[in-house]
């Protein structure tokens, strides 16, 4: 039973939690059934990481059915029925802090029930509510638009020729219809930025000119930060101009957005900046980066069940290192590597001091960090390839370096979804191949190859490459 659904969930649970669940299935009111409260009994006190040998379902059976041949279909169907109990107690947990929900919930039953006095408390209590709460997120839009319908049907059933709210609905429901289209709008902004999905993106043409021409729908948050931000990745002359804003934005309505919200957003913002660093601007974009990383580190936003993502992680270090802030890199890794999850950290914490290694010109210590690990990842699989391409470069152990070349233009040729990553790395390749090879007695040579590598856009190695070219 160890892969069971059951398992897997109630294991997570915290102590709290478990206590509340096992009054919900010894309450009659809930459960009648004496088997269930047995086989969660059994359940319990099991300690994961001691005694998970207790789970066999042998042992389980026994546990509860005694001296019967095992059977596996009764055991099946209780853990089922125990697992259905156990999800019909997680709804309940969550719907208890959703105290708007239950009050527009409530005023429907009342509704149904004929009790129009009480519909029309419980909406007014929703509505109380939902002004004191501090969030104008989308989520609160959608809110927001949830409460004015429910309003709206209601005056309607008292009196068809009423239509008090209809404005407010109708306006409602345009603020999150928008901020929603344009939320989603720079999520795929995002993927398409990786992988070579297209989508067809409906009325966005449409939105984005309403927006544009009724500038009153700036000023709710919600719609801001995600217009901004998406004119910002999208317009040719006004890039900057746009990033800017939804900084401002994001800064300044930060504390107006439900956490899980924040983080996303400032994702969107950092990886924005990352990806501008391959442009004329690296240095703007990478102090950008940097400050935005400090901030969400500031605010706690980057840690999500007290674990940090890889990808933030390895970020904030190459960005650190790339403005050479050696002594902050190195603190940030000593600290926050604990925060990395189990499985990878120490993949992670390799690669990462690895790279701070190599900027130390401690290059043996890097290429041993490096050669170590096996990292499985893909994209921190191409990240170490390309720092031990460079460790090579400069070890002068050309060989090697021949050889992970070769390697590597293989490996690239064989992940068909990647886009942004495979033309840049692609690009590295190419070049590498032709700094080895050049004659450093050429001016000619080297200016032509200077002049390659500078014309490039996609090419994230682009100062690594004119600085060994210029030491020849």
């Amino acid at each position: 039973m160890q892969k069971s659904k059951f398992i897997s969930v109630f294991y997570n649970l915290s102590p709290h939690e478990k206590i509340a669940f096992k009054k919900w299935v010894y309450s009659p009111f809930f459960n009648k059934n004496e088997l269930l409260r047995e086989l969660l009994d059994y359940f319990y006190p099991i300690n994961l990481e001691k005694d998970r040998q207790l789970l066999d379902r042998k042992l389980v059976y026994g546990a509860i059915f005694g001296d019967k041949p095992f059977d596996n279909v009764p055991l099946r169907y209780l853990s089922s029925e125990l697992m259905q109990l156990l999800e019909q107690f997680l709804v309940f947990q969550y719907r208890k802090t959703k105290t708007i929900d239950f009050q527009l919930d409530l005023s429907q039953i009342y509704k149904e029930k004929g009790f129009n006095q009480l519909c029309q408390q419980s909406i007014q209590k929703a509505s109380k509510q939902y002004k004191k709460q501090p969030y104008q997120d989308t989520k609160q839009l959608n809110l927001d638009y949830k409460i004015e319908s429910i309003i709206y049907h209601s005056n309607v059933d008292k009196d068809r020729s009423t239509s008090d709210n209809l404005q407010a609905l109708n306006n409602s429901f345009d603020k999150k219809y928008i901020a929603e289209k344009l939320k989603h709008s720079c999520r795929i902004l995002s993927h398409q930025g990786m992988y070579t999905q297209q989508y067809n993106t409906g009325l966005l043409k449409e939105v984005l000119e309403y927006v544009a021409s009724h500038s009153s729908y700036l000023e709710t948050p919600a719609i801001g930060l995600y217009y901004y931000y998406y004119m910002a990745s999208t317009s040719v002359d006004q890039e900057a101009t746009f990033f800017r804003k939804f900084k401002q934005y994001l800064f300044q309505y930060q504390a107006l957005f439900e956490r899980e919200e924040v983080r996303d957003l400032y994702i969107l913002a950092t990886n924005y900046s990352i990806k501008r660093t391959n442009t004329h601007q690296r240095d703007y974009y990478l102090q950008e980066a940097f400050e935005l990383y400090q901030q969400a580190l500031k605010a706690n936003i980057l840690l999500e069940n007290d674990k940090i993502s890889p990808f933030a992680f390895t970020n904030i270090v190459a960005i650190g290192i790339g403005l050479k802030k050696y002594p902050w890199i190195w603190e940030f890794i000593q600290e926050y590597t604990t925060f990395l999850p189990n499985k990878i950290r120490q993949a992670y914490t390799d690669f990462n001091l690895s790279r701070w290694y190599f900027h130390q010109k401690q290059y043996q210590k890097a290429a041993e960090l490096l050669v170590a690990d096996d990292f499985e990842d893909l994209h921190l699989n191409l990240s170490a390839k390309m720092l031990l391409l460079k460790i090579y470069y400069e070890l002068g152990e050309f060989q090697l370096l021949d050889a992970l070349l070769n390697r590597f233009r293989t490996y690239l040729s064989r992940q068909k979804e990647l886009v942004y990553h495979k033309k840049n790395y692609t690009n590295i390749i190419r070049f590498t191949q032709r700094l080895v090879s050049i004659n450093p007695f050429s001016e000619k040579a080297k200016q032509k190859l200077q002049k390659d590598i500078e014309k490039v856009d996609l090419l994230t190695e682009k100062t690594w490459l004119l600085e060994q070219l210029g030491e020849l």
